[in-house]
């Protein structure tokens, strides 16, 4: 009888999943030793990437700046640029990291903003792999269009760092997702105009938020890429420009912190495109035909 509950009790635990259904990122036995180990390669008996994908994901909502961004972005960008954590268990990974996105927005102030700016950055790195070798199906794919776009859009809380609680920059790492799909051969035309769409606006916020953490560099670097892309208009992206600064009494700014903010972010996004671009000269006909645009928007921003 002995023997038989022993026996029983050996393939309970072999039956057990990888970790408890109810652990936590930060909690024994899931605590920061435990994950710096894995960072530098040292992962538990029994356990892969694919397994952990799951717990990692937790991390990236911490509010210790360790475990979401020493752990939990280092680790998942290792993971997926050394190819480590299977198409599979990736795929998984996307559909996590895109619920990830809609956790408590609209709040501002609040910590659920980790877990969402998090989510987007691990999404670029999934928009990198999937660039370099596509492993999302074409469903799979334009979900992460609808997602990103729709987090964009959505986002109140714009945040980027603090001494005290470290990264949040939600723009930022939102632009590195659409950085990384421009990169893509597989986003289309139709799939552009969303995220473009999504893209104006966040580049001057209807919020009093002065960009000071290279968020319009980051947002640049998206159209910067998309005009190396012989497949993408280049009036398509010079109405685009065009279409920040028309229509707006630019010398009412003075009058607000909120018309203040619009200079100010609009001013910095195209002098981040100028650089990336134009600077010291255009390097191909795509950039010459969005450069009387930008140098118009510069002069025209230019009130002091």
């Amino acid at each position: 009888m002995k023997k038989t509950c022993l026996s029983w009790l050996f393939l309970a635990l072999l039956t057990q999943p990888a970790f408890a259904q109810d652990a936590t990122c930060g909690e024994p036995p899931y605590t920061s030793d435990f994950w710096m180990d894995v960072r530098s390669g040292m992962l538990p008996d029994q356990q892969t990437p694919d397994t952990l994908s799951p717990l990692l994901f937790q991390c990236l909502a911490s509010p210790d700046p360790v475990l979401r961004d020493v752990v939990g972005y280092e680790v998942f960008a290792n993971w997926l640029r050394g190819g480590t954590l299977t198409d599979s268990a990736a795929r998984d990974l996307t559909a996590l990291l895109l619920k990830g996105l809609q956790k408590g927005i609209g709040e501002e102030g609040t910590p659920t903003v980790f877990g969402r700016t998090f989510s987007a950055l691990i999404l670029s790195e999934v928009m990198r792999r999937d660039a370099r070798n596509r492993f999302l199906s074409d469903a799979e794919y334009q979900q992460v269009v609808t997602g990103i776009a729709a987090y964009l859009k959505a986002e109140k809380d714009l945040r980027a760092f603090n001494d005290q609680q470290g990264w949040m920059h939600g723009v930022a790492h939102a632009a590195d997702v659409l950085w990384r799909m421009a990169e893509n051969p597989r986003t289309t035309a139709s799939d552009l105009d969303v995220l473009l769409d999504a893209l104006k606006s966040k580049v001057a916020p209807e919020q009093p938020v002065f960009y000071t953490h290279n968020e319009p560099e980051r947002m640049a670097r998206v159209i910067s890429t998309l005009l190396s892309r012989s497949d993408v208009s280049a009036q398509k992206l010079d109405d685009w420009l065009y279409s920040l600064v028309s229509g707006v009494a630019w010398r009412s700014s003075f009058d607000s912190e909120l018309g203040m903010a619009r200079l100010h972010n609009t001013r910095n996004f195209f002098q981040a495109l100028y650089f990336q671009v134009l600077f010291p000269a255009p390097g191909n006909d795509q950039a010459r035909a969005i450069e009387d645009t930008v140098r118009r928007a510069l002069t025209s921003l230019d009130l002091y």
